[in-house]
Parts: C-alpha cells; structure tokens; sequence
C-alpha cells in the first residue's frame, strides 16, 4: 500500500531519488578534516547528509522535510553547514540575493540621512571579503586586493546608491529586476551603471541651474553618447575619456602623433564642441594627452550655463 501523501517521509527515503551523494559527502568531509578548526569535527556521512536535505520551495514556504532537530545536535548541523550547503539555482544573481531585503534597506536608509547636493561622483569601489566566493575579483591596483566589486554613487565620500557585479561573460552589474539599459547609449552595462544610480537621487530641479546634477566620472564610463543621454535627463557630467569614446577624432590624431614623436609641450591644451555645441570635448598634454568631456564646463573653468 502507497504512504499517504500527509505522511512526512524519513529523510534517508530521499536516497532513493539521488544515488550520488557518496562523493559529495567525502568531498565536504575533505574540506571539513583540512580546514575545520574545531577537534570535534568528524567526517560527515551519507545518512546525515540526507538527514540535513531540506525543502527550498520559496513559494509554498514548506520549510523543512522534516524536523532537523530530531536528527541531529544544532552543533552538528551549524558545523555541516559550513562545508555542505543545498541552494535552488534560480538566477545568475543569486549571491546577492541573498542580501535583500537588508541592501534595500540600507541604500534607502543613506538617502534619508543624507540629502544630495548638486556634484555627485560615480565609481567603481571594492568590498572586503576573503572567504569563498565565485563573485569575488581580485584587482591588485586597488587597496582592496580580494572582495566584491560594487559601482557606487557618492557625495564626499558617502554612499547613496549602489550596485553588486558579478565577474564572469553575461554577468556584471546586478540591476533591479526588469531594468533594461537605455537603448540610445548602445549595449554597455557598465556605462548604464551611471543613469541607473542617478535616478535614485530625488533632488528637485534648482530653477537658476539647468541640472539636477554634475556629475563626475572617469574613462571608464565618459563618452559622447552618455554625456547627451544624461544632458537630456536633466544631468550634466564632466569626466575623463578614452580614444573610443566618440571624442573628436583630430584629438585622437594628436595623442598618437605625440605619443610616437612626443612633440607637443606641456599644459598644451586643445577644446572644441560637439556639432550640435552641447558637449565640449577637451585635451590638454600631462605626461601623455589626457582627453576629457563635458556639458557643463570648459577648460577655462567655466560652468556652461545653457538658457
């Protein structure tokens, strides 16, 4: 005769569904025996591995199979679960899933506490973390070596937005769900990172300025394609910029001419707008030509004022 369906089956019963589980117990206990600093540990076996399965059906919010703590100590099961864990692979974005609702909170928590000004920068930043990850990078220019990379929007140092990225092809910056990069700055998720943090300010348009906000970037989001998307949002941007960014192609010229011959002085400096006049592109001789854009200001340290 068939069990009932109420019947809460014996977690050892689930063997029968997953054949396999001898060498992902003698793996977990491989990792437990060389790392596990406590002399209590002993290797895990197949019968607490089933013991330990739980349901992780978020939507009918089941729980457990069945009671963890008729099967083992909480000692035994916390000290499992630092080599052996069961998670449902439901998006590339599951890591920092696990952060919410507590990320959401914190970000819209910064905002109240701080009301932002008219200059806001946008970077990229690292977040400490040394343990086991497969999100995590290691940037040895950084004086953060190993953690998470996170693009952030900031205020002298204090952060009002920001957002995970996951390394890796098809991954990166982790938007809200359903947020689709605008379609006029091309397919670049890392420049779509600047007008989705912005528009998370709620500053209010100064009737004597036309922006909401300048915005203060570097090359490796600059271009002329962002600054008009953000020109047309009610944000000006000023910020460094790549050969490939869509700078005036002369100045492109100029900067591999001088990097071959190195003919141009020092503090040499170049300017000219864009055809429509509503970005102005700038280069001026450091050490090598270092190219610039923006819509709100000039080489002369002028604040374009557009009426």
């Amino acid at each position: 005769m068939a069990k009932p369906t109420n019947v809460v089956p014996d977690p050892t019963d689930l063997g029968t569904l997953r054949p396999d589980f001898e060498p992902i117990a003698e793996r977990a206990s491989e990792k437990g025996t060389v790392r596990e600093s406590s002399p209590k540990w002993k290797p895990l076996t197949v019968e607490e591995l089933l013991k330990y399965y739980w349901n992780t059906d978020l939507e009918k919010h089941c729980g457990l199979h069945h009671a963890i703590t008729s099967h083992m100590s909480r000692e035994r099961f916390e000290a499992i679960a630092c080599w052996f864990r069961i998670t449902p692979f439901t998006s590339t974005s599951i890591v920092f899933e696990k952060l919410e609702p507590l990320n959401a909170h914190l970000q819209s928590v910064s905002r109240q506490l701080w009301i932002p000004g008219r200059d806001l920068a946008v970077d990229e930043c690292m977040e400490r973390f040394q343990s086991r990850s497969h999100d995590t990078l290691k940037i040895p220019s950084k004086p953060i070596l190993v953690g998470y990379k996170m693009w952030v929007i900031a205020e002298k140092g204090y952060f009002l937005s920001w957002l995970w990225h996951s390394k890796g092809a098809g991954k990166g910056p982790h938007f809200d769900h359903g947020y689709r990069p605008p379609k006029e700055m091309g397919l670049n998720p890392t420049a779509a990172v600047v007008p989705y943090l912005v528009q998370k300010m709620q500053r209010l348009l100064d009737p004597s300025f036309e922006y909401r906000h300048i915005l203060w970037l570097d090359n490796l989001f600059m271009s002329v394609k962002l600054a008009l998307y953000l020109e047309r949002h009610k944000t000006g941007c000023t910020g460094t910029a790549r050969t490939n960014s869509g700078i005036w192609s002369e100045l492109v010229q100029k900067k591999k001419d001088n990097k071959r011959n190195d003919t141009i002085p020092w503090r040499t400096e170049f300017e000219a707008p864009t055809m429509d006049g509503k970005v102005n592109m700038m280069a001026w001789k450091d050490n090598a030509l270092v190219f610039m854009m923006s819509t709100t200001h000039t080489l002369a340290g002028e604040t374009i004022i557009r009426t």
